[in-house]
């Protein structure tokens, strides 16, 4: 995000998301209520808990790694970059990280994972269809994939025709986005949009999600906005 916030504020975002990893890495009893949350992508819900080995593609600093930790699964947190934060979560739970990981050449054998989540970096990939088809073959047959992306019909992006992130490489809209995994040779199971992102003050809206407004505020802004033009899309499938 390129965002234009004070030093201070920057640094008070950094610092709620930090605390808000560390929460998810060691509070075992919080995860498995808020796991079911849209704005958690509903992995409780979509994955489930462990025993299970499941990949997270493009991880960043681990919020999802941590969550997915948390519920008991056996996680691999891959991503180009190796962020700090990966060191706080590994007090609390034991994840196999890999930094320098790309989408497009994952370092797996077939069949190594029970499911893999993509949980924002789908955004980002630079050929969305060999990353897909290299996650079909790192699946073991039958195993499940979460994927959550931006939604390309957003409120931000129809009123300013530009995206919200300016290194997007693509985006989906919800029913783009079970199409794409469908022709990626899963079975799509369910999809969901969530989110309220305002087409003024993004920067502001920013820094107010991350610690000032409440998940159930959120939640209620999101259940205002009508789903096609809510921020985020999800879906789950399944390996054929």
């Amino acid at each position: 995000m390129s965002f234009k916030l004070s030093a201070k504020s920057w640094e008070r975002v950094h610092a709620y998301q930090r605390e808000e990893i560390v929460r998810l890495a060691s509070d075992r009893d919080h995860v498995r209520v808020i796991s079911r949350y849209p704005y958690y992508a509903r992995i409780g819900d979509l994955l489930g808990s462990g025993p299970g080995r499941v990949l997270e593609i493009g991880c960043g600093p681990g919020r999802y790694v941590a969550l997915l930790a948390s519920l008991g699964w056996d996680v691999v947190g891959a991503d180009p970059c190796r962020f700090p934060s990966w060191e706080a979560i590994s007090k609390y739970r034991v994840v196999t990280w890999d930094e320098g990981v790309y989408a497009e050449n994952l370092p797996y054998p077939d069949g190594s994972f029970d499911a893999v989540a993509c949980l924002g970096a789908l955004l980002y990939f630079k050929d969305p269809k060999l990353a897909f088809s290299e996650i079909f073959r790192v699946l073991k047959p039958g195993g499940r994939i979460l994927v959550r992306s931006v939604n390309r019909t957003n409120l931000f992006r129809l009123v300013h025709r530009r995206d919200i992130d300016p290194a997007t490489v693509s985006s989906y809209s919800e029913r783009e986005l079970a199409d794409f995994v469908r022709s990626s040779g899963f079975d799509v199971s369910s999809t969901f949009s969530y989110g309220f992102y305002p087409p003024v003050l993004p920067g502001t809206w920013w820094y107010l999600v991350n610690g000032t407004i409440p998940i159930s505020v959120q939640d209620a802004f999101s259940a205002l906005t009508p789903p096609r033009y809510r921020v985020n899309v999800v879906a789950v499938g399944t390996r054929r």
